[in-house]
């Protein structure tokens, strides 16, 4: 029908063995972190349309390696990942986030990141420095 599905969530926790979880279409929210399955590994959110910052709740997922914001995944301003967050992660990818400004990384925060992927956030304007060698693209 040209537009994204409206998708409710029900707690997916109980799915122990899930690893990669691909969720195309909006979302009101994310589910809680202790709502996701324990042993997702892969993440990829589009056209979500979230308004809420979603980093609070995904850098608490422990088994996190690769975590993908595409198309309209988030529609907000400003993003924060906090200290000790994405203990896991290594692959982060940022696609057309299109209201994305500001992206703040404390301290302790993905220390294993590997690969950062920028691509069309026109808006976003400070990149975390220590980040800057991991980048791709923008």
């Amino acid at each position: 029908m040209g537009r994204p599905s409206k998708l409710v969530l029900k707690p997916l926790v109980n799915l122990d063995k899930f690893s990669h979880l691909n969720l195309y279409g909006n979302l009101e929210r994310l589910p809680a972190p202790n709502e996701f399955p324990p042993t997702i590994k892969v993440l990829t959110l589009s056209i979500s349309r979230l308004n809420k910052d979603p980093m609070e709740t995904l850098e608490q997922l422990p088994c996190l390696i690769v975590l993908r914001l595409l198309a309209d995944s988030y529609t907000g301003k400003r993003m924060v990942c906090h200290r000790g967050g994405f203990k896991k992660l290594e692959v982060l990818k940022l696609w057309m986030l299109k209201e994305l400004e500001e992206w703040d990384v404390e301290d302790e925060a993905m220390e294993k990141l590997e690969e950062l992927d920028i691509r069309c956030c026109y808006k976003l304007h400070n990149i975390p420095p220590r980040l800057m060698s991991k980048q791709r693209s923008l």
